[in-house]
C-alpha cells in the first residue's frame, strides 16, 4: 500500500513538471496563476508576473543543435530557480524558450529587482557546449500590481507579454516593467 501511495505522489509530481527543465509545466502555471490572481484580488496584496524569453534562442539551436538548445533551457531554468527562493514563488516553463515566474505579494520595485537578478544570473551562465562558449541572455517583461477582479487574468498576462516585447524591442538582455494600467 505504501508503494502505491509513493507511486501516486510521484505521478502527481510528474504531471505538473516539465520533463526537460524540471521546473513546473504550463498546466501548473495556468492553475497557480489563476489562484494567485484571485487571491491578490481578494486580499489586496500585490502580485508579480515575469515572462522570461531566451534571446536569440533559434540562433543558439542553429549553432549548437537541438540537444545543445535543450542544455541551454536546463541551465536557464536552473538559474531562474536559484533566483527565487520563497516557497510561494513559482518558476514554470511557459512554452518553447519562454518561462514564467509568479511572485505573490511582490510589488513592482521588488519584482524588477528579481527580474534584474535573473537577467544577471543568466548572463553569467558559462554555457560551454562541445568546447564552445555560447553566450546566453534573456529579456523579461514584468507586470506587478494588485489584481483587479473586474479585469480578466488574461489582461494581466498580456501586460507582462507587452513589456517582454518592449524589452526585446529595446535591444534585449533587459527587463521592462509594464506600464501601470
Amino acid at each position: 500500500m505504501e508503494n502505491i501511495e509513493l507511486a501516486n505522489r510521484e505521478l502527481a509530481k510528474l504531471s505538473v513538471t516539465d520533463s526537460l527543465t524540471k521546473v513546473h509545466n504550463r498546466r501548473y502555471f495556468d492553475e497557480t496563476m489563476k489562484k494567485e490572481y484571485d487571491r491578490s484580488s481578494r486580499s489586496g496584496s500585490p502580485l508579480a508576473l515575469l515572462l522570461v524569453d531566451i534571446d536569440y534562442f533559434k540562433k543558439i539551436n542553429d549553432t549548437v543543435g537541438h540537444l545543445g538548445g535543450d542544455e541551454c533551457l536546463k541551465l536557464v531554468a536552473a538559474a531562474l530557480t536559484m533566483c527565487v527562493g520563497r516557497s510561494t514563488d513559482l518558476v514554470a516553463r511557459y512554452g518553447g524558450e519562454e518561462f514564467a515566474v509568479v511572485l505573490p505579494g511582490v510589488d513592482a520595485p521588488h519584482a524588477m529587482e528579481v527580474a534584474e537578478r535573473i537577467r544577471k544570473a543568466v548572463e553569467d551562465i558559462q554555457f560551454i557546449y562541445r568546447g564552445r562558449r555560447v553566450p546566453v541572455s534573456v529579456s523579461l517583461g514584468v507586470a506587478a500590481r494588485v489584481a483587479d477582479a473586474t479585469r480578466p487574468l488574461a489582461e494581466f498576462i498580456r501586460e507582462a507579454d507587452q513589456a517582454l516585447y518592449g524589452a526585446k524591442g529595446a535591444g534585449r538582455n533587459r527587463a521592462m516593467l509594464a506600464e501601470a494600467a
